[in-house]
């Protein structure tokens, strides 16, 4: 039997077949899709689990200047690209440095044919030690934490599509509805398997879809996904962080946060303390 993060890769790879036919529009399918080893999404016995959820994976130049900083200041560049990598990445320069990550992330139709995803997936998980995304995610994780380590932490994307700014990965979503459903889709089997204590979702449209608050029409077809897999978020304005992810499929009655992300100045450092104590006080943690 598939472990949940082997599910899920086969899946989504699969989905990427059936779509290469739209390359030309939709240039992120060139990037092998957001997908997850074991430790990433593992579960912990009797241990309380935090499932962090933001929209879809970026794919920025920018990122990846800041993690070519950071190595070379700390002079840890050649054991980075020999541990990882299997010295595939050209240093040399910035520019050079993210054309050869490029590289590694490049899909490979053929299933038989050679690829680099093994390198791909190990950078992943390296990658959510850098970058400006991430630390904010961290830094929220060891807030609720608060110096318990009887919470393990969890993050994943709703969409597995690389793209960096959220106005064009918007417009695709808009005009390739079937393809994004489908993502929309694996990620809910992925919530409702992982069996999460509690569900914050770290971005301002994500939380839209999800609760379905001022949708576009086109977009309502989320929120009916949701209710034939027999998924309903229970959401009240009056009361926002009593909202609960309910699956009677799964029997599951999962506490959900809503949030803008943390990153890039969209939520202030009192807001996330806020957050930070409603999330402890709905698992039951002590507060600070």
């Amino acid at each position: 039997m598939k472990s949940i993060a082997e599910q899920y890769k086969t899946d989504i790879f699969d989905l990427w077949g059936k779509n290469q036919h739209e390359r030309a529009i939709l240039p992120g399918l060139d990037y092998v899709p957001l997908w997850y080893s074991d430790a990433e999404i593992q579960t912990v016995d009797n241990v309380p689990l935090l499932l962090f959820v933001s929209l879809n994976p970026s794919f920025s130049e920018t990122t990846f200047n800041q993690i070519y900083d950071f190595l070379h200041k700390n002079q840890t560049v050649t054991e980075f690209n020999e541990k990882l990598c299997d010295n595939r990445l050209d240093c040399s320069d910035k520019k050079a440095f993210y054309n050869s990550i490029e590289n590694i992330y490049r899909y490979v139709e053929k299933k038989n044919a050679p690829n680099n995803y093994h390198i791909a997936l190990a950078l992943q998980h390296e990658f959510r030690k850098y970058g400006s995304f991430f630390k904010p995610v961290n830094d929220m994780s060891e807030l609720i934490q608060n110096g318990n380590q009887n919470i393990a932490t969890r993050h994943i994307d709703l969409f597995a599509y690389r793209h960096t700014e959220q106005h064009g990965f918007k417009k695709r979503l808009y005009s390739h509805t079937k393809f994004f459903l489908s993502q929309f889709d694996l990620a809910l089997d992925l919530i409702c398997n992982m069996k999460p204590s509690c569900v914050v979702v770290l971005n301002a449209f994500a939380s839209r879809l999800f609760a379905g608050i001022s949708l576009k029409p086109e977009l309502l077809i989320y929120q009916e996904t949701m209710s034939k897999k027999g998924i309903e978020i229970k959401y009240d304005k009056r009361q926002p962080n009593q909202s609960m992810f309910i699956s009677e499929r799964h029997t599951l009655r999962i506490p959900i946060f809503f949030s803008s992300q943390l990153s890039g100045g969209a939520s202030d450092v009192f807001s996330q303390h806020r957050l930070a104590q409603a999330i402890r006080e709905r698992i039951g943690l002590k507060q600070f």
